[in-house]
């Protein structure tokens, strides 16, 4: 999903693929929070509106996730769906045929499994 963005800050500066607009930047907390880099382990995906690809997926699903990075993006109507952790993370994204997601479909078992083959249904 990062290389998606405009730019990309990992490793240095980054000239990304432009497809969505905004960044992709470390996370960062606010300093009394604890929370730790990398995120690690299974969290909850919230929907922000009814997508294709998370059809017949439960309202809150539980997906892997390890990253530390997230994207910023300038326009928020492309953010598919968030996650809780310390602060609210975009998890998937959509902008006409393009889709990205920041956690591990192929890791998640059957809700990960399920999105990926609604994924390949759309082509």
């Amino acid at each position: 999903m990062q290389i998606l963005m405009d730019v990309g800050t990992e490793f240095g500066t980054n000239t990304g693929l432009g497809w969505l607009c905004g960044s992709c930047d470390k996370i960062s907390f606010d300093k009394e929070k604890t929370y730790l880099l990398p995120h690690v382990g299974w969290n909850v995906v919230i929907n922000e509106e009814i997508n294709p690809i998370f059809n017949g997926i439960s309202d809150s699903p539980t997906f892997y996730f390890v990253h530390s990075y997230v994207v910023n993006l300038t326009e928020k109507i492309d953010a598919v769906s968030h996650v809780n952790y310390g602060t609210r993370l975009v998890a998937a994204v959509q902008k006409d045929n393009i889709f990205g997601v920041q956690f591990h479909p192929e890791k998640s078992q059957r809700d990960g499994l399920l999105l990926l083959k609604n994924f390949c249904e759309l082509i």
